[in-house]
């Protein structure tokens, strides 16, 4: 009988961990809250460009390969429990990243202009108002370790911030 693993989050590191376990001949089950796979290489910053193709094109092969399902629009806590998971497969391997912002607790995050992540990523992509208060700003800062943090970087200087600045 082969083994039935859980990935829920199937953004690059949900995608990279199923097609591991596939390797190795093990079955696997991918959920995650949207309707479609591949978190923010789809619906995060320019998913367009041709970078974030070329690695959605990669992703997307893992799903020619037998032995693995898409469950979208579930979401634990919602939908069902870890422990709900856990008697339906062998392991469960969480790999969703953050939904919502966290306060770093740093000066100048209370400041007009100061805008989470998250709330970019929930910003409709009008381009009208998308970087809300960087533009001119004389100083914009980013989380650094995440590739949505750099592209927001990237962004502010582009807009015209006369500084950007990694937080580390």
């Amino acid at each position: 009988m082969t083994s039935k693993i859980a990935v829920v989050g199937s953004g690059p590191s949900g995608m990279y961990a199923a097609d591991a376990l596939l390797q190795q001949g093990l079955e696997v089950d991918v959920f995650d809250k949207l309707p479609v796979p591949f978190g923010l290489v789809r619906y995060g910053v320019a998913p367009d460009h041709v970078s974030i193709r070329s690695v959605r094109d990669t992703l997307d092969q893992v799903w020619d390969k037998p032995g693995i399902r898409f469950f979208g629009n579930v979401e634990v806590g919602r939908d069902f429990s870890i422990k709900e998971l856990r008697s339906g497969y062998e392991a469960v391997i969480l790999t969703y990243g953050a939904s919502s912002d966290r306060r770093l607790g740093i000066e100048g995050e209370d400041l007009v202009g100061s805008v989470a992540a998250t709330v970019r990523r929930r910003t409709p992509r009008s381009g009208a108002g998308v970087f809300v208060g960087t533009r001119g700003a004389a100083r914009a800062s980013a989380a650094a370790g995440t590739a949505c943090a750099t592209a927001r970087a990237r962004a502010a200087a582009r807009v015209g911030s006369a500084a950007v600045e990694a937080l580390t």
